[in-house]
């Protein structure tokens, strides 16, 4: 038990113990120590790219980035500033990649946009006729006298609306049912 105890590590923000199942980070500087990630103030962003890319990526508290600026600021050596540039190109490919798969998404998600705004205006299109039918048949004399429609009879009236002039006056409507009538 002693054993297993002083191999346990210790979270630095909050000093409670960091078992197996916790998410945890190691301070890449001077300091080493580590954290519960939940005791971490990150982004969303930076979130996501230490749980994709992991121990890929050299994270340092914040102790340890207030004292490299200091030590860079202070510091003259070109050996110091390659090691910051060797990890800066390490970052700038991640986010070149990141920036590569959000371009595509983008991409996507406005292709996919155009065609739901396309289906859309088609939809409205074919509701704004349905319910113009519909109200055009409801307000058309019913024939039984009777409220009840059925389907069929839906669409035979909406044929009739559809078909019958409507410039026609009356005079002549009723000139043509008579000469109909008397050819027969």
């Amino acid at each position: 038990n002693m054993a297993s105890r002083s191999k346990s590590l210790k979270c630095d923000a909050c000093n409670k113990i960091i078992n197996q199942k916790c998410n945890k980070l190691c301070c890449a500087g001077n300091c080493g120590t580590y954290f519960h990630i939940d005791c971490v103030d990150l982004s969303d962003d930076e979130n996501r790219i230490i749980s994709k890319y992991g121990t890929l990526i050299s994270w340092t508290c914040s102790g340890c980035r207030q004292s490299e600026v200091n030590n860079v600021s202070n510091a003259n050596s070109d050996a110091e500033v390659n090691i910051n540039c060797c990890q800066c190109s390490e970052y700038i490919k991640i986010l070149t990649d990141q920036i590569y798969d959000l371009s595509k998404n983008q991409s996507k998600m406005r292709k996919e946009l155009s065609f739901l705004l396309s289906e859309n205006s088609k939809l409205s299109s074919a509701l704004t006729n349905q319910a113009e039918a519909v109200g055009d048949i409801l307000l058309t004399d019913n024939s039984d006298n009777d409220n009840t429609f059925s389907y069929s009879s839906i669409v035979k009236k909406s044929v009739k609306n559809k078909i019958r002039p409507s410039n026609i006056s009356d005079q002549d409507k009723s000139y043509r049912n008579e000469s109909l009538i008397t050819k027969d």
